[in-house]
């Protein structure tokens, strides 16, 4: 299991890269970048980082954020989501992640600079194009979540299982062609 403050870095890493850097040293976020929105994207960047281990090796970023359920508007990292109004170097107000500390990245952090090439990416940047009801029906799209939904009781998502990952991905890849 992953502690907090190791996801809250990881989660200040994606943020950093999806936000703005202002003269203070702050990421300043978009007004978008609500709780629901965050989530369906870290999701997907973690789903992005399936298919980035394959091919260079490492962990993909489900061994960090173990906690995901399925919620009505889609996968939700619980920890981090119970907790976001008090994660260390993040300002959250009126339901959205306002600003949070910049992460700088540390070259030898491979899984941060996994983070980094994925945000950069094109397939990630029509993600960040999508409105959050779209990143909604997209996820409710996977199988994943749907299992989770409909066959589980306490709405644990199975991201544990490669075999299921392998579906996810092939799904998720799919739908954004």
């Amino acid at each position: 299991m992953c502690s907090l403050r190791v996801k809250t870095d990881y989660l200040r890493c994606f943020l950093s890269e999806v936000g703005t850097l202002n003269e203070s040293g702050q990421v300043v976020l978009d007004s978008t970048m609500t709780n629901t929105r965050v989530m369906k994207l870290l999701y997907c960047l973690c789903l992005e980082s399936c298919e980035y281990s394959k091919y260079y090796g490492g962990s993909n970023l489900f061994k960090f954020f173990t906690a995901f359920k399925a919620y009505p508007k889609g996968p939700l990292e619980v920890e981090l989501y119970n907790n976001i109004g008090a994660l260390a170097g993040v300002s959250y107000k009126d339901g959205r992640i306002e600003s949070c500390e910049q992460y700088v990245i540390d070259e030898t952090n491979l899984i941060a600079l996994m983070i980094r090439e994925i945000c950069r990416s094109t397939r990630f940047g029509i993600l960040l194009n999508k409105s959050v009801d779209e990143l909604v029906e997209l996820t409710h799209k996977l199988f994943i979540w749907r299992e989770a939904m409909v066959c589980s009781n306490d709405k644990v998502m199975r991201t544990d299982r490669d075999d299921y990952l392998d579906l996810e991905l092939t799904k998720y890849i799919r739908l954004l062609s």
